[in-house]
């Protein structure tokens, strides 16, 4: 009786990780004894033969186990075959998940944004605009700021000239003729306020408003056309490892334990509370905006918003030591 050879341990233990979780150890610990009592020369037809028959032993073995899919199949993924509270909470948790994803995911991407006109790009604009005037700016990048409203906009840089409150007249069609492309109002019923109206124009990957009324424009950066697809892969992401840590501690923290109940009465409220939140974030829209706009908004909100990150993180520290801790304490009193 001669031990296996390496090479025949690895074929084995290969075998046997393409087998169902329950049944893999007890597989590999009868293939390993069997090839105790073969020859050099039958253990490798028994190998062969092994794998031959492998999808016929996976059928058997699954047979009577629902499909992954059904409700019980996801129950059962999560380590709660007996209940569907687990679901729930796997739901929620891919949705908060895909939301902090796709905000992280695109808060990297406006680095990628095409940068704000400066040096000559910002003086052939504020030339084209309010020729012969004197135009002062703020140089002002960032990503989002305050207008003097104290309304959450995206930043930029503010071109005005001195003396406001005087009217130009021909800058919008000074700018349509460099390429600057009027975007429809949002409300065309809308009158004229004592403020004037705010014109929206768009190019190479730029906003401009125009004031009609204050002799003044903001330009920010317009949303990118790829950056759907950004915030599609990072919410994917984040949804995923949602789930994935709700499966984590639905196998750990079994029904009716108290690390199962503990981490429940945690992640629930805060769970609760931030979803709501961010529902009616999402569904609030600034006058003026557009829905891509206020989307995209929100998730740069979102991503700059240290408080929220902080909570859902904490949130979810606790309650996975929560769960770590306690499905080990009775080890850990055995041991003592």
């Amino acid at each position: 009786m001669t031990r296996p050879t390496a090479v025949q341990r690895i074929a084995v233990a290969t075998l046997a990780r393409l087998l169902p979780t329950g049944f893999r150890d007890r597989q590999r610990a009868e293939w390993s004894a069997d090839l105790l009592e073969l020859s050099r020369r039958q253990r490798v037809r028994y190998l062969l033969s092994a794998a031959w028959t492998l999808p016929e032993l996976r059928a058997a073995v699954r047979a009577g186990r629902p499909v992954w899919w059904s409700p019980a199949g996801l129950r059962a993924g999560l380590g709660r075959p007996g209940t569907s509270g687990v679901v729930a909470m796997a739901v929620v948790a891919a949705v908060l998940g895909a939301i902090f994803g796709a905000a992280a995911a695109t808060r990297i991407g406006w680095e990628y944004a095409r940068p704000l006109p400066s040096g000559p790009e910002a003086a052939a604009l504020t030339r084209t605009a309010f020729p012969g005037m004197t135009v002062t700016s703020q140089e002002d990048a960032a990503f989002w700021a305050d207008d003097p409203d104290d309304r959450s906009v995206y930043g930029g840089v503010i071109y005005s000239v001195d003396h406001a409150g005087i009217e130009v007249p021909g800058v919008t069609q000074r700018l349509n003729a460099a390429g600057w492309q009027t975007v429809p109002h949002l409300y065309p019923d809308m009158e004229p306020s004592m403020y004037g109206t705010d014109t929206r124009m768009e190019r190479d990957g730029l906003v401009l408003m125009y004031n009609t009324r204050s002799a003044s424009f903001t330009v920010t950066r317009a949303v990118p056309s790829w950056m759907g697809g950004v915030a599609a892969a990072g919410a994917a992401v984040g949804a995923l490892l949602g789930w994935l840590l709700v499966g984590w501690a639905g196998r750990r923290a079994p029904e009716g334990t108290i690390a199962g109940q503990l981490s429940s009465l945690i992640v629930w409220p805060s769970a609760f509370l931030i979803l709501l939140w961010q529902t009616g974030a999402f569904l609030y829209r600034e006058f003026g905006w557009t829905s891509g706009d206020a989307f995209f908004l929100q998730l740069l909100y979102l991503a700059e918003d240290l408080f929220l990150f902080s909570w859902a993180a904490g949130t979810a520290v606790v309650a996975f030591t929560v769960v770590a801790v306690l499905n080990r304490w009775p080890q850990i009193v055995q041991h003592q």
